[in-house]
């Protein structure tokens, strides 16, 4: 009786361990999903995201759409997303190729330069609600420089990758393969824009605390 009994405990702890394995790869692979498909669903299963882009969107004059196809773009939504590191003779790990850290990959300089223009010093660049607040202060900033609209997801991007003063002096024209990404976001934007249309009411307060992978 007491074999058995430790046969079917340990059989247990197998199908619980296969389990949490499961689990813990669907929950990476959706976190770090290049591109959810469903975006009101993603949204929903993390807490607070929703009150997130609505709140910088209100706050800055730049769509919900816009703030999340930057993000998206620019960390897979990775809170602690960093550029690679240089290699030394190859092999040898290096420093990084910027600063850039978190879910809108801002730089330390610009990133101060948020923190000072709005008082917040408690924000941080792996925080979603930070973040988002900072594309929209960001995009805010840059259209009010430029003269470049808010909504105009394609020429802000390219804004956002070479800042205001590159923008101008026409840094991004050379790079072809910076327009062909602006454009892709310009279409992600557009995408994200429908979705969010169709998400309802219920999933837009869901906050699903036991969701392991905020």
């Amino acid at each position: 009786m007491t074999r058995q009994l430790i046969r079917s405990v340990k059989a247990a702890c197998k199908i619980l361990a296969a389990a949490l394995i499961f689990v813990a790869i669907a929950g990476c692979a959706e976190k770090f999903s290049r591109d959810p498909q469903d975006l009101c669903d993603y949204l929903a299963k993390r807490s607070g995201w929703f009150k997130a882009i609505e709140t910088a969107s209100i706050k800055w004059s730049v769509p919900q759409s816009l703030i999340l196809a930057f993000i998206q773009h620019e960390s897979l939504f990775d809170a602690e997303a960093r550029p690679p590191r240089r290699k030394i003779l190859w092999v040898i790990p290096g420093p990084r190729r910027s600063s850039a850290y978190g879910f809108a990959q801002a730089i330390d300089a610009t990133w101060e330069a948020y923190l000072s223009a709005t008082d917040n010093r408690r924000a941080r660049r792996d925080n979603f609600a930070d973040a988002s607040d900072f594309v929209g202060w960001y995009v805010n900033t840059n259209a009010k420089t430029t003269g470049i609209s808010r909504t105009d997801t394609y020429q802000q991007y390219l804004i956002y990758h070479e800042g205001a003063g590159g923008f101008r002096r026409g840094s991004h024209k050379s790079k072809k393969w910076l327009l062909k990404v602006a454009a892709r976001i310009q279409e992600k934007e557009k995408r994200y824009r429908q979705q969010l249309s169709q998400c309802t009411d219920e999933q837009k307060r869901s906050r699903r605390w036991w969701w392991p992978f905020d």
